[in-house]
């Protein structure tokens, strides 16, 4: 009885742990942005509390995007 228990919980465990990856992956993106959201209001510091253009925000979301579509694999390229 105990080792079925153990069994069981264990099995429980893994779906659980297996859930919570999977809700980690989805959300994956919305931490990217987060995090770009928190540079943007760094730059802003540094800028003398004045709110960057939106031109110089896009083009830098740009940017930053087309590094990851063209070098996200770069560590195995080589």
């Amino acid at each position: 009885m105990l080792l079925f228990g153990v069994l069981v919980f264990s099995y429980i465990m893994g779906e659980y742990i297996a859930l919570l990856d999977s809700y980690k992956e989805m959300n994956k993106d919305f931490d990217d942005g987060d995090k770009l959201r928190l540079f943007f209001g760094t730059l802003r510091h540094f800028n003398n509390n004045e709110e960057l253009s939106m031109e110089f925000k896009q083009g830098l979301e740009n940017y930053f995007f087309y590094r990851w579509i063209n070098y996200k694999n770069r560590a195995f390229k080589e």
